[in-house]
């Protein structure tokens, strides 16, 4: 794809995602697809970004206007496509939390599915993949038991106890799979314990709202709540996905009541009152989100987060842009951050917290525990460094 392709390729996609909460899409314009002969490009695009609804549902708006019979099948096809997979996960959502709450385990879910019933026009355009829930960290690992019994596995089931432990606990979540159903994640952080925040995840599920679902009335997080959780979760991946933008878009289109106040002090108790910003200038920049004065206000006085909402949007546009973990040091990480005693706290995490691979490396005792952020040292910092001069040493 050249450079004037992608250019019109990004131009459409985030026209495509304009505007969602009115529920009528009037499609493109003649003058937006005039010329235009990267059909492939476009729907890759859309596809990597988790916007292939919204675009198909464009497509079929502007059909005999420049997007051909044959496109307009695609579109319909991957529409019909979303829809039944839609409803599937609907129905494995209401299965979990029915055998979550059984057992006195307090679950809500979020994004998914739900996300897309509370702020989307038409919920089954919104793609998800997985299943998220939240619960307390005292129910990790009775939701655990409740899933294997069920038939899923995590990936790390073949950890000691101990160390099954230490991940969920630096984690902040467990990820679980079982053949021919969707992958499940019990949350009961929104990150990894390593970015060093401090959000109130009780406060989280006790503010819930109910809400229905696939004609079932089940929990949900209040709009607040899900900005905060979209914006958090956004800045942790530095930005990766355009749908993430989008999801900030919608609420801000749906619930044009929002406590801002509320969201502000929330936000600065938890140390991401930046990571809000960010996101907040995103949707306005890319997607013509309407912010409020206090918010603009904010961002007018924090020259960091606009400046770091201009560098994410141009890494969105960037083909094949590296994905860096959420486990490596980075400095947009970093400066996400408004208080420097919590980005040293998130350097130092980063640094030193053992994770599966020091487990893996040596199965210390449990009385030696304590020198896994030795053995993380010792491998990450010392013997990684040497294996990957090795090669070059050799050949030079």
């Amino acid at each position: 794809m050249d450079n004037d392709s992608a250019d019109q390729c990004f131009a459409l996609l985030l026209a495509a995602s304009v505007g969602r909460s009115s529920g009528v899409c009037s499609g493109f314009s003649a003058d937006q697809l005039a010329g235009f002969t990267d059909w492939t490009g476009l729907i890759a695009l859309a596809l990597a970004h988790g916007m292939g609804g919204l675009l198909c549902e464009h497509l079929l708006a502007s059909a005999g206007n420049g997007v051909t019979e044959d496109i307009a099948d695609a579109a319909r096809t991957h529409i019909g496509f979303l829809r039944s997979a839609h409803a599937t996960g609907i129905a494995e959502l209401h299965g979990l939390l029915t055998l979550l709450n059984n057992a006195g385990i307090v679950a809500v879910p979020f994004k998914g599915p739900v996300f897309a019933q509370q702020f989307y026009p038409d919920p089954a355009l919104r793609r998800f993949t997985d299943l998220d829930i939240l619960i307390n960290a005292m129910d990790a690992e009775a939701a655990h038991t409740l899933l294997v019994a069920q038939g899923y596995r995590s990936q790390h089931q073949d950890l000691r106890p101990r160390h099954l432990r230490a991940y969920w606990h630096y984690n902040g979540q467990d990820v679980l799979h079982a053949p021919d159903r969707l992958p499940v994640e019990p949350h009961w952080l929104f990150g990894q314990r390593t970015l060093a925040t401090y959000l109130n995840m009780s406060g989280f599920l006790s503010r819930a709202v109910p809400i229905v679902l696939g004609e079932q009335t089940i929990l949900a997080l209040s709009p607040e709540d899900s900005l905060i959780a979209t914006c958090f979760h956004g800045s942790k991946d530095e930005w990766q996905s355009l749908r993430t933008v989008a999801d900030i878009a919608a609420i801000l289109s749906c619930a044009p009541g929002l406590d801002w106040e509320d969201v502000r002090q929330r936000a600065a108790v938890g140390g991401i009152g930046r990571m809000v910003l960010i996101g907040l200038q995103l949707a306005a920049n890319l997607l013509q989100a309407k912010l409020p004065v206090a918010v603009t206000r904010q961002l007018a006085s924090d020259c960091i987060a606009t400046a770091l909402a201009e560098q994410a949007a141009a890494r969105l546009f960037v083909a094949d842009a590296p994905i860096r973990s959420v486990f490596e040091l980075s400095a947009f990480r970093w400066r996400m951050r408004e208080r420097f005693p919590d980005r040293l706290r998130y350097a130092a995490a980063t640094l030193f917290t053992p994770r599966v691979r020091q487990f893996r490396t040596i199965d210390l005792p449990d009385p030696l525990c304590f020198l896994y952020p030795a053995v993380k040292i010792m491998q990450d910092y010392v013997a990684l460094p040497i294996k990957q001069r090795l090669p070059r040493a050799v050949t030079s």
